[in-house]
């Protein structure tokens, strides 16, 4: 990972407070962790020290980080489907940095993808040990939500 990539905070996680505040766990460069409450104003922008988002796209992931709080997964920007493979979108987001290729193997919780959203950066791990079969997103590309990220084919879960 170059500098560049480094001066940007990473979203850990995101928890809906009440009906207008969010918490934000970022991670900062150099591995600190930062908590930022935000709230809503009444035109639906978000202003946060890393810039103003519209309340769509923090609903979104709030939404995502609570549904993966409920099933136990801890990836809030993709869905694992484990009978297919196939990881998928689950927010907007551009491709950063592809850390892997189409047939090599991955362990669990392996990086595979480099992503930012919302001005921050996120990872797309492996879910499972096995090996990549398909890659389905190149470095600087825009992602909508669904979009077919990988496949994977796992020898243990």
């Amino acid at each position: 990972m170059d500098g560049s990539r480094q001066e940007q905070p990473r979203i850990l996680s995101i928890k809906r407070l009440g009906e207008d505040t969010y918490e934000i766990v970022l991670e900062k460069p150099g591995g600190e962790t930062e908590r930022i409450e935000v709230r809503i104003d009444e035109d639906g922008f978000i202003e946060t020290p890393y810039g103003v988002y519209h309340i769509d796209d923090l609903t979104a992931l709030a939404q995502v980080e609570e549904e993966a709080e409920e099933r136990g997964v801890e990836d809030w920007a993709t869905l694992y489907t484990p009978s297919t493979g196939e990881i998928k979108a689950k927010i907007s987001m551009k491709i950063v940095e592809v850390y892997k290729k189409p047939g090599e193997e991955v362990r669990e919780g392996e990086k595979i993808i480099l992503f930012e959203t919302m001005k921050m950066l996120g990872e797309v791990k492996a879910p499972c040990t096995g090996r990549i079969t398909s890659l389905n997103v190149t470095a600087g590309q825009g992602v909508k939500p669904g979009t077919s990220i990988a496949v994977l084919e796992c020898r243990q879960r």
